[in-house]
């Protein structure tokens, strides 16, 4: 049973991208991706567990995941992709700006609903919205050809 709170998984992602992102220069072939710059594809990957826990493809974490914790993981999300699309030439700008529209989506999807909702409570009224943040997700992690 999954019980990370989005919140903890968004300082991890924020601390993913600042070792992932703006260090290690090493070339020890520990990339976890196959794309063009593994480093990427590991900062990419840091984010995983914040795209599940949002997007309800994490386990439970749509019973555990409240309103509160996906606008705040959203926020974080979008500004930590933002950090990662400056750094990173190579990141498509089509494929990545799909994702950011997807997180807004969200956004907007929870902003009426009360913050102590969670998301199983939400239904089907954010489903949609999450399945097409999981979806270009995977479409970004794709063109950059990093596993996932």
């Amino acid at each position: 049973m999954k019980a990370r709170p989005t919140l903890a998984a968004a300082a991890a992602v924020a601390c993913l991208l600042v070792g992932g992102a703006c260090g290690d220069d090493d070339d020890d072939s520990s990339s976890s991706g196959s794309g063009s710059d593994g480093g990427v594809c590991d900062t990419l990957e840091g984010f995983d567990s914040t795209v599940d826990e949002i997007t309800g493809t994490g386990g439970d974490s749509d019973a555990d995941t409240t309103v509160a914790d996906v606008e705040s993981a959203i926020d974080q999300f979008q500004s930590d992709l933002e950090d990662v699309q400056d750094e990173n030439d190579d990141l498509p700008s089509g494929v990545a700006s799909a994702l950011d529209s997807a997180a807004s989506a969200l956004a907007n999807a929870v902003d009426d609903l009360p913050s102590d909702e969670t998301l199983a409570e939400a239904g089907d009224a954010v489903a949609s919205a999450q399945t097409s943040l999981a979806t270009a997700w995977t479409n970004l992690l794709d063109a950059m050809n990093c596993s996932s």
